[in-house]
């Protein structure tokens, strides 16, 4: 199955608003991110994508400490985007419905790899070496 561009963004778009809600409130985050956490095993063992879901963990990572104000150091219009996507990939209803065997997570994997596109990768490698540091400091 194919998917375009526009597509994508637009299925993006409609879980913007519901993002920025979320975003709001600390512990409707949380159940998101533990959500997506739990859906990435599903999603590993149906593919071949390591380094991907890799990127979306630490994603994850990344949008628990934005909303726990750790880390600022990302554009909010990015972090909304982050939000939509993994909205995105917890709703059980999306473009390929998650329950089908082999297929049902790849609208998953475009919405997000869409959005690694957009300046995410760029961001998670940052995210990381503030991660790095910061681990470092505390063990000093």
């Amino acid at each position: 199955m194919q998917f375009t561009k526009d597509k994508l963004e637009d299925e993006l778009s409609k879980k913007k608003s519901k993002a920025e809600e979320i975003l709001k409130d600390e512990e409707k985050t949380e159940r998101i991110l533990n959500k997506a956490k739990g859906l990435l095993g599903k999603l590993i063992d149906q593919s071949t994508v390591d380094n991907f879901a890799e990127d979306i963990a630490t994603t994850i990572e990344l949008i628990r400490d934005y909303v726990k104000g750790n880390y600022r150091d990302i554009p909010i219009a990015l972090v909304i985007a982050v939000m939509a996507g993994l909205l995105y990939f917890v709703s059980p209803i999306d473009l390929i419905p998650d329950f089908i065997p082999g297929i049902g997570f790849l609208d998953d994997i475009a919405i997000l790899t869409l959005i690694l596109v957009k300046g995410l990768s760029v961001e998670l490698e940052e995210y990381r070496k503030w991660k790095t540091k910061t681990q470092k400091e505390e063990f000093s």
